[in-house]
């Protein structure tokens, strides 16, 4: 392997994987939750600075085995703000969670993404409510239940909504509040609960429907019956309380941006790689997911942007790699695509294909490049890779120069991937010959011709 071309690699291995965030508008203090107790409505409690800066602060969660990202918005709880999550289930054994807030103009700042383990309610300390109004939000696209926790109040096609049994008094509903806020009562009509969903009292036979103009709706319903008996005869009165929520459209229709800053074009790389990516958003960036020839094999959600992918999964030769970054309107862009070079060997020291470098030093320089008589492809001044099949075991290659600006300058071309190769030059000035290689001359002047001809074994 090339000096030049192993140092290539060694500095996207070494490469620093961070990438820009948003300015911090707002300060987020919040002590992480180490666990949360199965089948309780865990609290998730924040303080913001300065908290008059806050539009809107929401605590986004999913199960550990879920790809997919919920939230429930945050109320005020004295001078800080909480909220509580659905009941988890003891079989999703941990939930992923973390807190964000937006202002006004659209910053966001949130915190690191929490793990916190679900355990029974005797081994878990942290604040909880058996009973809790929630209303829970997805994404635009995502499954309408979030997976490992509670949804027996569920009445498709909502999201989710838990609504804790309520206490009839004197004909009227309290609603029990999660957030620290006194509950909200109805009396036949409808109020705002603390948690800002709309709370209507109806008869058992009435029938309630929901509008969604927006990604997200909570639709719940929750009977509670009351006997009294005071002597001869017992009366029973039975209410139903529909809560309904539903989330404005999104106002922000400005995409994302997303780019691809490691691997570069036509870098050749192998085993486990490095892809480091770059993803802004006016509002804020929710995930941004890792492609290659299409097919997605990573999904990051928070900065940096950066995974290892094992090109192993792929077979050798020409890959594409993409982004595609989200915001939390589920605008999406996808980056524009980056070509590499996949070489591994097979468990004989050989490949299965061969790789061919072209490294072209010649200022200002253009050049036609003729593989195997048949491709033509054009390079210009840097480094390159093509990928060609291993049945060609005799492999002509033809370099014209176009043009350039600059005096005379050199090409060095090579072939990886085989055991032993040899190199001959039918036309142009060697320079340098390494295993596997060769460096000619240039003069720099159009129409200049050198020809090589490998052959591997």
């Amino acid at each position: 392997m090339w000096p030049r071309l192993a140092a290539a690699l060694a500095g996207l291995a070494l490469a620093p994987h961070g990438a820009g965030q948003q300015p911090e508008a707002v300060q987020i203090e919040h002590s992480a939750v180490e666990c949360v107790a199965a089948g309780l409505h865990p609290e998730i409690t924040a303080c913001f600075d300065p908290d008059a800066a806050v539009a809107q602060a929401r605590v986004f969660f999913r199960a550990r085995a879920d790809r997919n990202w919920y939230y429930v918005k945050m109320a005020p709880k004295g001078a800080c703000r909480s909220a509580f999550l659905p009941k988890p289930r003891k079989s999703a054994k941990a939930i992923l969670y973390y807190v964000e807030s937006a202002t006004r103009d659209f910053a966001t700042t949130r915190t690191e993404e929490r793990e916190a383990e679900v355990r029974d309610r005797s081994a878990c300390a942290t604040p909880a409510a058996a009973k809790a109004v929630v209303a829970v939000g997805s994404l635009a696209g995502g499954p309408a239940a979030p997976l490992g926790f509670g949804a027996s109040a569920l009445t498709a096609p909502a999201v989710v909504g838990v609504v804790g049994a309520g206490v009839a008094v004197g004909g009227a509903i309290i609603v029990g509040g999660g957030d620290g806020a006194a509950p909200s009562t109805t009396g036949g009509g409808s109020s705002t609960s603390p948690s800002g969903s709309s709370t209507t009292t109806t008869s058992p036979a009435s029938s309630t429907s929901s509008t969604s103009p927006g990604p997200t709706t909570s639709t719940t319903i929750d009977t509670t019956t009351t006997t009294s008996t005071v002597t001869t005869p017992t009366t029973i009165t039975t209410t139903t309380t529909t809560t309904t929520t539903t989330t404005p459209s999104c106002p922000d229709q400005t995409p994302p941006q997303t780019a691809i800053v490691l691997p570069t074009n036509g870098l050749v790389v192998t085993l486990v790689t490095p892809v480091v990516a770059t993803a802004t958003d006016n509002v804020g960036i929710t995930r941004v997911e890792f492609r290659v020839d299409g097919n997605r094999f990573a999904t990051l959600t928070n900065p940096p942007f950066s995974v290892l992918w094992n090109t192993t999964t792929v077979a050798n030769g020409s890959h594409v790699l993409t982004t595609r970054a989200f915001d939390a309107c589920d605008n999406s862009t996808v980056s524009g695509g980056v070509t590499v070079n996949v070489l591994n060997l097979l468990a004989d020291g050989t490949s299965d294909s061969r790789v061919l470098t072209s490294e072209l030093r010649l200022q200002g320089g253009a050049a036609q490049l003729v593989v195997g008589r048949q491709a033509v492809h054009f390079v210009r001044e840097g480094t390159a890779a093509l990928s060609v099949p291993k049945v060609q075991r005799e492999l002509w290659l033809e370099l014209t120069v176009v043009g350039a600006t600059g005096g005379p300058g050199e090409w060095r071309v090579g072939l990886m991937g085989a055991a032993r190769t040899s190199v001959r030059v039918l036309a142009g000035e060697i320079l340098a010959q390494e295993p596997g290689s060769v460096t000619l001359r240039l003069d720099g002047t159009a129409g200049e011709r050198v020809v090589v001809v490998f052959r591997a074994e």
